[in-house]
């Protein structure tokens, strides 16, 4: 997994039935990314979602944002009406493998969140990671020091790129610590799952099967799509280094120079596939670690066996 800065100052409180209507909306939806809003209390040193309701789909983007914005208006009425929750302090997003690591407009979107909400968190869900043994939520925030800038660039006259030079794609992103609280009704729900059955007792070998090359396989697609784009981003500097090279050079000779074809490059698309290329590495590397335990241990098991029957 990629490492990001840790700079809050407030502990974050999910309800386990969050989770669960995340993961509903998941799988009534697959295989398209759903997202929705979480709802809850902004407190001193505290924030605690408490609930969430999904975005509509919609195909035409004028008829999607007007139904969302009516949508959400009516939501948050019948939640008043009920005397439910009905601040919004963030949103969820599902992800494929970890995709929302190269997406400036998750970015964007979790800084237009932070302007209006100082500290609305993006719920991550992938449901992939489950597949082999890996909590699939992870809550994230953009960095202050980020923020910081994104403002600046926006306050010039006329607006300026956003510079991110001496930053890394470790400080774009902060990751929240996530502390989960069950209700009563949730600690039956799982006391009642925990029961051991013949299927349950099965599905505990699950976690040691050696057939997770589907896992594998789109790791390495990923990955190599992931390079072809960076090196895309690579061609573009080059491309921009010479035109303003042959621009300077121009001007040097007195010569008129059109400074509409050195135009710079987006920096944070190339910080964003970076730390995408980092990613899928160390999730191949922490995957290759656990086949090459689970192989030991299979090993270990067929000696043992083996010894017993002698």
């Amino acid at each position: 997994m990629a490492t990001f800065a840790r700079g809050t100052n407030f502990e974050l409180v999910v309800d386990a039935m969050v989770l669960l209507k995340i993961m509903k909306h998941y799988r009534e939806h697959f295989p398209v990314l759903v997202s929705g809003y979480l709802l809850g209390l902004d407190r001193e040193n505290k924030l605690e979602i408490t609930s969430c309701f999904e975005t509509p789909a919609k195909t035409d983007e004028d008829e999607r944002e007007h139904d969302i914005a009516k949508y959400q208006d009516d939501m948050l009425k019948v939640l008043e009406e009920v005397h439910g929750d009905n601040n919004i302090i963030g949103w969820y997003q599902c992800v494929y493998l970890g995709s929302y690591l190269r997406d400036p407009t998750m970015i964007e979107t979790q800084c237009e969140y932070q302007e209006l909400i100082e500290k609305a968190v993006v719920l991550v869900y992938d449901p992939q990671q489950t597949s082999v043994g890996k909590f699939p939520f992870r809550a994230l925030r953009v960095s202050d020091a980020f923020m910081r800038r994104r403002r600046t660039a926006q306050s010039a006259q006329p607006p300026k790129p956003l510079d991110l030079h001496s930053m890394t794609a470790a400080d774009v992103l902060e990751e929240v610590p996530l502390k989960l609280r069950n209700t009563f009704l949730m600690e039956a729900f799982l006391s009642t799952w925990a029961l051991p059955t013949a299927d349950r007792e099965q599905a505990l070998f699950t976690g040691l099967k050696l057939n997770n090359q589907q896992f594998l396989e789109k790791h390495v697609s990923l990955l190599t799509q992931a390079v072809d784009d960076l090196q895309s981003e690579q061609v573009k500097m080059q491309g921009y280094e010479r035109n303003l090279f042959r621009m300077q050079m121009r001007k040097a000779r007195g010569e008129a120079a059109d400074d509409r074809k050195a135009v710079a490059p987006s920096q944070l698309d190339s910080m964003l596939i970076s730390s995408q290329v980092g990613s899928y590495c160390k999730q191949l590397e922490a995957h290759a670690g656990g086949s090459m335990g689970k192989m030991m241990l299979l090993k270990k098991a067929a000696h043992n066996d083996r010894e017993a029957k002698e």
